[in-house]
C-alpha cells in the first residue's frame, strides 16, 4: 500500500487528474496499492494465424 500523500501517491493522483485538495477533503484517504505482476497469461486466437500458440505466458525474471 502506498503511503497517502507521499510523492508516489501525489504523482498517481496527478496522472489520473485527481486534485489533491479533493483527496484531502475525503473523510478517510483513498487507498492506493502498488502491484507488480509475476506472471501474465494472454489468450488471443489471432496468434494461431501467425503460427504461435493461442496461449502466451510471460514470467517475470528475478
Amino acid at each position: 500500500m502506498v503511503e497517502p500523500f507521499s510523492e508516489e501517491y501525489n504523482a498517481h493522483a496527478a496522472f489520473k487528474k485527481i486534485p489533491l485538495d479533493a483527496l484531502k477533503k475525503l473523510p478517510s484517504p483513498m487507498n492506493l496499492f502498488c502491484v507488480t505482476p509475476t506472471r501474465i497469461d494472454a489468450l488471443f486466437s489471432d496468434f494461431k494465424k501467425d503460427g504461435y500458440s493461442v496461449r502466451q505466458v510471460l514470467h517475470q525474471l528475478a
